[in-house]
């Protein structure tokens, strides 16, 4: 920090043409001079009004502010680089784009900030100084954005820092640096970062994984196309971006519990579909046709149990109890299921069949139960309610067993329909 006491003022004295010192002052000075040139050679300086307060700014410039918290000290080295280089255009006389380098120790700590900011980003970007100025040495360059970077660091508010973080700025390096072998013994740093993929590449990933081939009619003709997710399989991008988005690196987010579980649950999905795959052609993935050969073979005797009690519980309970098969049941309760009309005479208004009914599966399982129990000039209320007890007995959730109740009591005739449309 340079005390307001150590200003140069000899800097402020020129006398005799020749013993005009160059000193980065000279440049920044002149504009406020007027010179006349006398017979004894020696230089009358007549000040503008205006350059008092400019050397007002240089001292402050160079000075502590007096607001507690808001110290900010410029190095001698530093106020050079800014009067040679900056404050002709972003001083007093001539304030380019609203930015004032004299006096930053006189602004506020948040306009302050912002200007340190602005300057920063300009210098590291080598925006400024522009094309038609002298260009910035790397040696001022780095003495310049070092300090910017530490006055701001000593308030957390640095947007550059922040900004190179983001994925736009993830590959930003300074080539000539990189190249140079000057940092060739440093260790390797990077942030910390996760990969970002659009939809389109994560349909594309899982198609290949799941051996998904995607073909769409386009323009009249039959064609393969990659990243549709018109597969089987649910799976969803945990990452959501943009359509227009690529493969992006982020340094400023972090994986949360919705990323996991996503994640999570396309896991599962994935390997679900992928042994389901390999029992359909063992060629898929021959390792896993190998690791679960045994596990299908286990599967394929419990299945054949479980058909042969489907079908023979009644006659193998009957044949192990005899007459008291009756009294072990427990007792029947059918479920309550809502009328569409009530009792004030208003009617619920009805859904559409393929809104109402309970999945394939289901119908299925309600089809098949039917056939066994259905007879000869039967009402649909007796059907429904020997359905409903083999499915008690069976010892199905009640309410899966309300659900297919009250879809057959609300959409008999309907369902009837779908039967012979379909052949059933």
């Amino acid at each position: 920090m340079v005390p307001c006491e150590s200003v140069d003022r000899q800097a402020l004295t020129f006398e005799g043409r020749q013993s005009v010192r160059r000193t980065p002052a000279k440049r920044w000075l002149k504009p406020f001079l007027k010179i006349e040139d006398g017979a004894t050679g020696v230089l009358k300086k007549k000040l503008r009004p205006v350059f008092g307060w400019t050397l007002m700014a240089v001292v402050m410039l160079t000075c502590v502010s007096t607001q507690a918290g808001d110290d900010i000290s410029v190095p001698s080295e530093v106020v050079g680089i800014l009067n040679e280089s900056c404050v002709s255009c972003h001083g007093a006389d001539q304030t380019e784009g609203d930015i004032r380098l004299d006096a930053i120790a006189g602004l506020k700590l948040e306009n302050r900030l912002d200007v340190l900011n602005r300057a920063l980003e300009k210098t590291w970007f080598q925006q400024m100084p522009p094309e038609d100025a002298d260009p910035l040495s790397d040696e001022h360059r780095q003495v310049l954005t070092t300090w910017l970077k530490s006055e701001l660091r000593k308030h957390n508010a640095s947007k550059l820092e922040e900004k190179l973080q983001r994925p736009e700025y993830g590959n930003y390096v300074d080539h000539d640096a990189l190249f140079s072998g000057e940092h060739a013994e440093l260790p390797g740093f990077t942030w910390d970062r996760r990969w970002l993929i659009s939809e389109f590449i994560f349909d594309a990933r899982f198609n290949r994984i799941l051996n998904h081939q995607v073909h769409k009619t386009i323009d009249g003709r039959r064609q393969y196309v990659i990243g549709d997710n018109n597969r089987r399989a649910n799976l969803t991008n945990p990452f959501l971006l943009p359509t227009n988005s690529g493969v992006r690196y982020y340094a400023n987010e972090t994986l949360n519990g919705g990323h996991l579980l996503t994640m999570i649950m396309n896991a599962r999905e994935a390997a679900d579909y992928m042994i389901y795959l390999t029992t359909r052609d063992r060629r898929y993935l021959p390792a896993i046709g190998e690791m679960m050969s045994q596990e299908w073979e286990h599967d394929k005797i419990l299945a054949t149990r479980e058909n042969f009690l489907k079908t023979h519980i009644a006659r193998v309970l009957q044949d192990l109890y005899g007459n008291e098969h009756e009294s072990l049941l427990p007792a029947f309760i059918p479920v309550k299921v809502k009328p569409l009309n009530s009792g004030d005479g208003t009617a619920t208004k009805k859904a559409p069949f393929h809104a109402a009914n309970p999945g394939n599966q289901e119908l299925v399982l309600i089809f098949r139960t039917m056939r066994r129990n259905e007879q000869e000039g039967q009402p649909d209320e007796e059907l429904i309610r020997r359905c409903e007890r083999e499915w008690f007995n069976f010892g199905d959730d009640e309410r899966r067993i309300q659900a297919r109740v009250t879809f057959l009591t609300n959409y008999m005739q309907e369902w009837r329909d779908v039967i012979k449309q379909h052949r059933y």
